[in-house]
């Protein structure tokens, strides 16, 4: 799948994005989640994960590519549960 900017971005639309972690907070109340801000140079999206305190090897710095459907929650775009994959280091 082609990667989209954040800035570019559709609701609703199936979509792929890649850039740095630059945030990964947890939460347990009023339910598990684990929400992890994705950026790239035109925006930044929250990748939400429902049902788990933390995500194996998302750690702030780290990049990766998630593949979601965005939509807009409390005033925020989000993807929830999308599926990921890390980009190399180096």
């Amino acid at each position: 799948m082609n990667v989209t900017a954040v800035a570019a971005l559709r609701l609703r639309t199936r979509s792929a994005v890649r850039g740095t972690i630059t945030r990964v907070t947890t939460s347990r109340r009023p339910w598990v989640h684990t929400d992890v801000e994705l950026t790239d140079q035109t925006g930044a999206v929250v990748l939400l994960f429902m049902g788990r305190s933390g995500v194996p090897g998302v750690v702030e710095g780290r990049r990766l590519q998630a593949e979601g459907t965005p939509l807009l929650q409390r005033g925020r775009l989000v993807m929830l549960n999308p599926s990921y994959a890390f980009e190399a280091e180096g």
